[in-house]
C-alpha cells in the first residue's frame, strides 16, 4: 500500500493517482534497455560547388593576341579624326592594357579590355561619322544662300 503524500490517505500499490485528492504519484523510473544503434557509413558526396579554376596560361608564343586588331584600329580611327575622337583615344589605351594582359597569360583581364577597346571604336566611329554629317551639314547650310541666289 501507497500513502498519499498531500492527504495521506492508503491507496493501491499501483494506483498513479490518489483516490482520495487526486495528487499524481511519483512513478518509479523503470529502467530501459541500453540498444546501440548499427552505425552505417553514408557515402560522402561531392560539395555542389567548384572552386573557381585559375586563369588559363597562353603557352602558345604563336598564339594571337585580339586586342591588338582593336587597339590598331582605334589608332586609325583617331588619326583619321585628327586625335579629336576621345572614345578611339580611351580604346588604344584599353586595347594596350588587354595586350599586356595576354602577353601575361592573364587571359580574363585581356577578354574584358579588349570587350572594352572592342566598344571604344565603335562609340569613336559612330562619333567620327556624326563629326562628318554635322561638319557637312553646316558647310552646306552656310553655302545655301548663295545656292539659293544662284537658283534665282
Amino acid at each position: 500500500m501507497k500513502y498519499c503524500t498531500k492527504c495521506g490517505s492508503g491507496n493501491e500499490d499501483q494506483a498513479m493517482f490518489c483516490a482520495n485528492c487526486g495528487q499524481a504519484f511519483e512513478q518509479p523510473a523503470a529502467e530501459q534497455p541500453v540498444v546501440e544503434q548499427p552505425v552505417v557509413e553514408q557515402p560522402v558526396e561531392a560539395p555542389a560547388y567548384t572552386e573557381a579554376q585559375p586563369a588559363a596560361v597562353v603557352n602558345d608564343p604563336n598564339a594571337k593576341n585580339p586586342a591588338t586588331l582593336w587597339m590598331i584600329l582605334n589608332i586609325v580611327l583617331t588619326v583619321l579624326c585628327c586625335c579629336s575622337n576621345v572614345a578611339a583615344i580611351v580604346g588604344i589605351v584599353f586595347g594596350a592594357i588587354g595586350m599586356s594582359s595576354f602577353n601575361k597569360g592573364n587571359l580574363e583581364d585581356a577578354e574584358a579590355k579588349t570587350k572594352i577597346a572592342k566598344i571604344m571604336f565603335f562609340v569613336g566611329l559612330g562619333l567620327g561619322v556624326l563629326s562628318f554629317i554635322i561638319s557637312l551639314a553646316t558647310g552646306l547650310m552656310s553655302s545655301l544662300p548663295e545656292i539659293i541666289n544662284n537658283l534665282i
